[in-house]
């Protein structure tokens, strides 16, 4: 009986001293925490604006060291641009450390943050998941399918495909363009991670080197041509 209440007591004690323990408060502090840490669901406290949302179970945001996000955050009509105030619990993602929020609060709605200009090396790089990047290039061709049109992007040293739901506003091939978005991360079959990039506008767009062999899904694209 002794021992089973020294082990409890040392349970008691390591439970503690998380709930103790300094709060996380920015993102490069999350980006920075290994899975193993992220898993005992430390504190967090952060100020940062929203980069883009997925509705059906997060909202990516950045502050000004990094991006991270929110694992099924609280009900609300999250936007992008507004600034929130975010207290909650470390989350282990599959590529950055996320927070599990507690409590949300709006502060206002301001400009996005500036883009990080990438190439398609840098995306298959990992260090841009899920911040605001801007990708420029020169499009070779554009594919239409029944999920809307697929467009293939010379940019840096590689290819990248995008795709676009519903026809371009214009034709495209042979056209300079801009995406700006969030850089994101698909799995393949084998496991390994393939870059995306959910861009800024009504229309859904994903963009991964050619090379992975994979497309995505992404939202809100906004071209400039």
């Amino acid at each position: 009986m002794g021992r089973v209440l020294a082990i409890v007591a040392v349970l008691a004690a390591a439970a503690a001293g998380r709930a103790d323990e300094r709060p996380l408060t920015s993102a490069a502090e999350l980006r920075r925490l290994p899975p193993e840490r992220a898993a005992e669901q430390l504190p967090v406290a952060i100020e940062a604006t929203v980069i883009a949302v997925d509705p059906q179970s997060t909202v990516f945001v950045q502050d000004g060291t990094g991006g991270t996000y929110l694992n099924n955050p609280l009900r609300g009509n999250w936007e992008r641009g507004q600034r929130l105030r975010i207290t909650g619990k470390t989350y282990p993602g599959l590529y950055v450390t996320g927070v599990r929020p507690d409590r949300i609060e709006v502060l206002g709605t301001g400009p996005l943050p500036d883009p990080a200009r990438v190439t398609a090396d840098d995306l298959a790089s990992g260090r841009w998941h899920y911040q605001f990047v801007e990708l420029q290039g020169v499009v070779r061709s554009a594919t239409p399918g029944p999920d809307g049109t697929l467009l293939r992007i010379a940019a840096g040293s590689d290819a990248v495909e995008v795709r676009v739901a519903g026809p371009p506003d214009a034709p495209l091939v042979g056209a300079a363009v801009t995406v700006r978005g969030l850089a994101a991360a698909s799995t393949t079959a084998g496991n390994s991670s393939a870059p995306t990039s959910r861009c800024r506008r009504s229309r859904t767009c994903g963009s991964i080197p050619r090379r992975t062999r994979t497309r995505s899904r992404c939202r809100s694209c906004r071209w400039r041509t």
